[in-house]
């Protein structure tokens, strides 16, 4: 068993790990906005609820899954790629 992690420990107390997940967010937002076509999207409901964003487990059927059982697999994945590209291809023909 490994020792404690301390830092991780405080850290994981109370909302930090969602404030921090929120800070990347905005940080991806200005990163990316007005550069470049872009979805918010996550395979978990709960990032989805936090986000506001699509819960790709509700548009795509989950196929196969990774090593992990958690993540999706690599055929799975493939469909959530295009997905994404059909997703991005109809907001370029909006524009």
């Amino acid at each position: 068993m490994s020792p404690p992690n301390r830092f991780y420990d405080e850290w994981a107390q109370n909302d930090n790990p969602k404030i921090t997940a929120l800070l990347y967010r905005i940080i991806s937002r200005q990163i990316w906005t007005n550069r470049t076509h872009y979805l918010e999207a996550t395979l978990f409901a709960s990032t989805a609820a936090l986000f506001k964003c699509h819960d790709i487990k509700t548009e795509i059927e989950n196929i196969d899954l990774a090593r992990d059982l958690i993540h999706p697999g690599r055929h799975t994945t493939a469909h959530i790629a295009a997905y994404f590209a059909e997703q991005l291809h109809t907001d370029d023909q909006h524009d």
